[in-house]
């Protein structure tokens, strides 16, 4: 079938190479020329030989020939045709396309090798060579590279057109192959029951016991004798006497002396031997002792094999008779093959290869017991390998036990070398040369070299922990990491790190069978640093603990912070800048944002940064930018706490006092921003809390700066204040008070000196009075103020503007006690005074904090004090006069009180209270009104100052004038002769008014009043005006306070038909 497939092939590549197929005659099978024509005679008659037609062949080998019987046959069994989905089919066009590729490239190689060969020396013109043997080396290579070029892809391209013809065929061909996989199936499968039947056969001949022989048995165990075993006729041995014994014994070891000392060479292994009892004994240690003997006196008889014993544990049982003939024939036939030296060679290597199969054993059963699935037992002809630590991720670790040659590498002996047990460790897949592991192979114990082994490898562990961990403390590192080691036991390897601020130290071991970390005290932290560096290749187990520390120390921050009110911010949403990251540092691990106060606001915040060098605190500023039309937040400063590690002994105290020293160095972030902008000097020191005494009290921090250099190197040196410093200014900032929507205010406590004589009245005052207020100054000039500011807000101009508020208080002591007025409360926010003893009548002055010359006046008693009439307009007058708002509130307290009383004393005369009122317009100007019952007019007063300013009888003037015109009437009339008469300090005008000084005033307003009432009934005239309608001037500013702000000390009873009086208040 072959060779016609071949010629059929060969046929086909004939036809391929016509132009048309078919156009010349097909070419007759040589084979079918053989058939046609037997006997080389050519054909005759038709078609067939001789003319006689060929009969069909008979049925051969239980073929039948007559078609009809194939339906009888039996339906042939399914093939398998899976392999024709297998994805390792490819298409024939995909090959041819290969094909195509692989030719191209390699004609482009053999290009390339020709065109690198050089062919110079035999080179012709135009590349003609003449008729002559190319005898060129390098022209001969060319070609040679050519013709091995085309053989190789003519015999690839015939390949191909092989299968491209099978291609044609492809179902016949594809059937062929299922019927070959079919057979070959069935081939495989009579060999296996073969071999199967076979082995079987084999292992029964164990199972086989011969017949017992009962009869032959009973009756040799009863007589002794049987009749079934023929008598041979042997004469039995005497039995040696004791003597006979032992000189036979004797003998025997003087041959053996004789022997070793003369005749043998002993192998240096055997040169500790001992002979008694007919038997030389040689000892090797830690092996084995065998006992020899000889037959003879010749030297050249062998030795024979007595005994054995091992030195070693566990040894070998020699119970079974059949393991101890095979061991004395071994030994037998090496001393017989090579004496001395072969038996030591063989009892040598049983020794050695016993105890790599023992170590085996031992490891089969550690597998089975607490090492389960944690080794991997292999063994490569004699080396026994045994992976542990089977489950972890990093590279394999395992250990080596054989036998190795002996050789030492660079030593030279004349002795061979001798082969011994020898051991190598492989850590994560690298050789450990140096390892320093003594293996006992007199007492063979497998678990005890396994614990040695893991204690290394854990100690290598911990100890490169140790320096990744050293690597990241960096040389300012806070932990303290202690490494314990044992070189037998990996129990007591452990490396322990202790951070301030952790209750309990953070201690590493690996587990022994496993060799997985383990974290401890267990918690969520260790739970994830177990899991990351247990399940992650090359992990950075380092790092990991880090993590852990950092983490730990958070977490117990965490708790403490929530119960101390801190509010924890989004960081995420916060964008950190270079360059306040270079402020943070690179070594945070763990990092955490709280406002520790609602009224920090959102521009400030207390930043917690954990690493390996201990916590750092920061307070940063958090400013808002809009970057692609959002906002978004950053820090934009960063300053670090002077503050221990205060996480060693956190506590709700320790808290409170970080949050102060925070709010105290976001007031210097502040200030200090300032001073730079203003080019001051500026200072920070240490110091002691003022608010603390004793052993108890905790350094703080104080800034000094000077306001007497100018803001500018160069230009006009103006003071920043009104008066000069005889030192620095020191602030120290205390705590938060007066938390007001979101935005609290921070007290600073200000000391510095200044001239005494500079501030003698505030001095005088301070040092005499109890420390209440917010000001205190002793005799040598220092000064102390208490400044509330808001958090965070600039307030450089507002210190400025309190220490100004000094030199005017002291000016406003000054110009109190010029006017004889007490003062009872002196500070910066609150000026309180007496300013009449006799009627207990006080006022305070509440200055506006930020209003460089704004105040509130309050007046006491409230209800009795005749200043309340005129308390708005005082007010007013006091923020119009500016620098000199005092000088004028205290002269028109002075100069209006007699008036002022003179008013209530007008008002209550009678029990209505309704005849007489009084009008404010200022505080020097003022409408006096009369109604019904009595004749209705108008008076307008005025105070007039005279030149001089000091108190006294001269310094003022009061002026009563009618505000309408006299007439022909009854009161015009007595008007007329009021203003006609004078008295003690007053005098009339002659036109209805009078003027009068302060000693004059209640007589002058006394007549005024009794002319008036004289002529109640009477009926005032005005042109066009009616008498009843007659009201102050509309322009004019007016208060009612008789009825509103001041209650008449009488009951009044409301008359039915008057009418309510409205207060009017025209700004």
């Amino acid at each position: 079938m072959d060779q016609h497939r071949v010629t059929a092939s060969q046929d086909l590549k004939k036809d391929r190479s016509q132009p048309k197929e078919g156009q010349l005659p097909q070419k007759r099978d040589f084979a079918q020329m053989q058939t046609s024509q037997p006997n080389g005679t050519h054909a005759q008659n038709g078609p067939h030989p001789n003319g006689v037609p060929v009969q069909a062949p008979p049925a051969t080998n239980g073929q039948i020939s007559n078609a009809n019987t194939t339906a009888n046959l039996p339906t042939p069994p399914p093939l398998d045709g899976s392999w024709r989905d297998e994805p390792v089919n490819k298409s024939l066009g995909t090959l041819i396309e290969r094909l195509a590729q692989q030719c191209f490239g390699d004609l482009n190689d053999t290009l390339t090798k020709m065109a690198e060969t050089s062919t110079a020396s035999g080179a012709q013109t135009n590349g003609v060579l003449p008729h002559t043997t190319d005898t060129n080396e390098a022209s001969l290579s060319k070609k040679r590279l050519l013709m091995d070029f085309a053989s190789n892809q003519r015999d690839r391209f015939i390949k191909t057109l092989i299968l491209s013809d099978w291609a044609r065929d492809a179902e016949e061909i594809a059937r062929l192959i299922d019927i070959q996989l079919w057979a070959a199936r069935q081939a495989d499968a009579q060999r296996f029951a073969i071999n199967f039947f076979y082995s079987t056969k084999q292992d029964m001949r164990v199972a086989k016991m011969p017949n017992p022989n009962i009869e032959a048995a009973l009756e040799l165990l009863s007589t002794g004798k049987t009749s079934r075993f023929p008598d041979l006729g042997y004469l039995p041995p005497k039995r040696l006497s004791a003597k006979q014994l032992l000189k036979t014994l004797k003998g025997m070891n003087v041959a053996l002396i004789e022997r070793l000392n003369l005749h043998e060479d002993l192998p240096p292994y055997f040169n500790d031997f001992s002979v008694a009892n007919g038997r030389a004994t040689f000892r090797v240690p830690d092996e084995f002792e065998v006992d020899v003997s000889v037959a003879d006196e010749d030297p050249s008889t062998p030795f024979y094999f007595i005994d054995i014993r091992f030195l070693f544990a566990p040894t070998p049982s020699l119970s079974d008779d059949g393991l101890r003939m095979h061991l004395e024939e071994r030994v037998n036939a090496a001393l017989a093959s090579s004496g001395l030296q072969g038996c030591y060679d063989f009892l040598h290597r049983y020794v050695l290869a016993h105890k790599i199969n023992a170590l085996r054993a031992q490891a089969s059963k550690l597998l089975r017991d607490k090492w389960f699935d944690c080794l991997q037992p292999e063994m490569h002809r004699q080396v026994f390998t045994l992976q542990y630590w089977r489950g972890q991720r990093a590279a394999k670790s395992w250990i080596e036990l054989g036998i190795s040659s002996g050789k030492q590498k660079g030593a030279k002996s004349r002795r061979p070398p001798t082969p011994r047990n020898s051991f190598r460790w492989f850590r994560q897949g690298q050789e450990v040369k140096d390892h320093n592991i003594d293996i006992d192979w007199q007492n063979l114990d497998l678990a005890s070299t396994l614990a040695s082994v893991t204690a290394k490898h854990t100690q290598w562990l911990l100890h490169s922990i140790k320096e990744r961990f050293d690597i990241l403390a960096g040389q300012n590192s806070q932990v303290d990491a202690q490494l314990k080691t044992s070189d037998t036991d990996p129990d007591d390897c452990q490396l322990a790190f202790s951070l301030a601020g952790l209750p309990k130290p953070i201690v590493t071991r690996f587990e022994p069978i496993t060799g997985r970390i383990s974290v401890s005290p267990p918690n969520r932290n260790a739970q994830q640093a177990e899991k990351f560096i247990n399940g992650t290749a090359n992990a950075d187990a380092g790092r990991a603990l880090a993590e852990v520390l950092a983490r730990s120390v958070q977490d117990r921050l965490i708790p403490m912070a929530d119960a101390a009110g801190w509010t924890s911010v989004d960081q995420s949403r916060i964008v950190v800048p270079p360059a306040t990251k270079a402020m943070l540092g690179a070594d945070a691990i763990r990092r955490s944002l709280y406002k520790c106060s609602q009224g920090w606001g959102d521009a400030w915040a207390l930043y917690v940064h954990f690493g390996l060098e201990g916590e750092k605190w920061f307070v940063v500023r958090i400013q808002e930018s809009i970057e692609q039309g959002r906002p978004v937040r950053f820090m934009s400063t960063a300053r670090r706490l002077n503050l221990p590690s205060t996480l060693a002994n956190l506590t709700q105290a320790s808290l409170r006092h970080i949050q102060e020293v925070a709010e105290a160095e976001v007031s210097f972030a502040v200030l200090i921003q300032e001073l730079n902008d203003s080019r001051l000097e500026y200072r920070i020191e240490s110091t002691s809390s003022l608010t603390k005494r004793g052993a108890d009290s905790e350094p703080g921090l104080a800034i000094y700066f000077s306001m007497n250099t100018p803001t500018k190197p160069s230009g006009s040196k103006a003071s920043l204040l009104p008066f000069k410093l005889a030192s620095w200014i020191r602030l120290i900032p205390s705590t938060l008070t007066n938390v007001e929507d979101g935005v609290a205010e921070v007290r600073h406590d200000v000391r510095f000196t200044v001239d005494p004589s500079k501030f003698q009245h505030l001095s005088e005052h301070l040092t005499n009075s109890t420390r209440k207020s917010d000001i205190a100054m002793n005799d040598s000039g220092a000064l102390g103020l208490k400044v509330n500011v808001p958090f965070g807000k600039p307030y450089f101009a507002m210190i400025q503007r309190r220490l100004t508020h000094c030199d005017r208080l002291n000016y406003y002591l000054e110009l109190l006690k010029q006017f004889g007025y007490r003062c009872t409360d002196v500070g910066l926010d609150v000026l309180s005074f007496v300013y009449s003893d006799v009627h207990d009548l006080a006022a305070q002055i509440t200055f506006d904090k930020n209003a460089a010359q704004s105040a509130k006046l309050k007046l006491s008693p409230i209800n009795s004090n005749p200043h309340q009439r005129i308390r708005v307009a005082l007010e007013k007058s006091y923020n119009r006069a500016k620098n000199r708002g005092l000088t004028q509130l205290a002269w028109d307290l002075r100069v209006t009180l007699p008036l002022l009383r003179l008013f209530d004393k007008l008002e209550s005369a009678e029990s209505s209270g309704e005849s007489a009122s009084v009008y404010t317009r200022d505080v020097h100007r003022y409408t006096l009104t009369y109604k019904a019952p009595l004749p209705a007019c108008s008076f307008a007063i005025s105070v007039q100052r005279g030149q001089s300013q000091i108190p006294g009888p001269t310094g003022v003037q009061f002026r009563c004038k009618p505000e309408a015109a006299l007439g022909d009437d009854a009161l015009s009339h007595a008007l007329r002769e009021f203003s006609k008469g004078d008295g003690h300090e007053w005098f009339g005008d002659h036109v209805g008014g009078f003027g009068a000084g302060l000693a004059g005033l209640d007589e002058a307003f006394t007549k005024l009043d009794q002319a008036i009432r004289k002529c109640e009934g009477a009926v005032v005239k005005k042109q066009g005006t009616p008498a009843e309608h007659v009201t102050p001037a509309p322009n004019s500013t007016m208060q009612r306070t008789q009825s509103q702000q001041r209650p008449s000390a009488q009951p009044r009873k409301q008359s039915r038909n008057s009418h309510k009086q409205e207060v009017i208040e025209l700004d």
